[in-house]
């Protein structure tokens, strides 16, 4: 075997990707999307490497500092999304112009092996654990809506 078929075998055998984790429409293994996660184009360049990861909310970071230790547990750490595609866009694009940066989406797959927390009468959810790559896929801006 040579070095390229040797690395190339090892490649293979640590994750193999299916091409539902690259658009929301392609069949995935791990089911249907259910929910949906809006950020910007600086984070998804990790989460398209890693995945989604539990973060403290942003809506509070700045504020962090101002509250009291009983206010900052009703905002847990985690990877909060939604099953309504509007609000995630919406989310997203209103990131996207605090920040300066472009909208990001991603879609959550239904096999995640978490079962999410904290839902919500809109279908909010919060997932305590990390949501690996394989699970998540980026969903796509439709054409009639302006980005920054």
């Amino acid at each position: 075997m040579t070095p390229f078929d040797q690395a190339w075998t090892l490649l293979k055998q640590t994750r193999q990707s299916t091409l539902g984790e690259f658009h929301p429409d392609f069949p995935s293994p791990h089911g249907d999307v259910m929910w949906y996660h809006g950020t910007t184009a600086r984070p998804s360049s990790i989460i398209n490497r890693e995945g989604l990861t539990p973060q403290t909310p942003n809506y509070h970071n700045t504020l962090s500092a101002r509250l009291t230790p009983s206010l900052l547990s009703q905002f847990p750490t985690g990877v909060y999304a939604t099953g309504n595609l509007e609000d995630a866009q919406t989310y997203a694009q209103g990131r996207g112009q605090d920040r300066n940066q472009s909208s990001q989406v991603y879609g959550i797959r239904e096999g995640v092996s978490e079962t999410p927390q904290d839902r919500a009468v809109r279908e909010d959810v919060r997932f305590s654990n990390p949501i690996p790559r394989q699970y998540i896929t980026p969903v796509p801006i439709p054409l009639n809506q302006k980005t920054v």
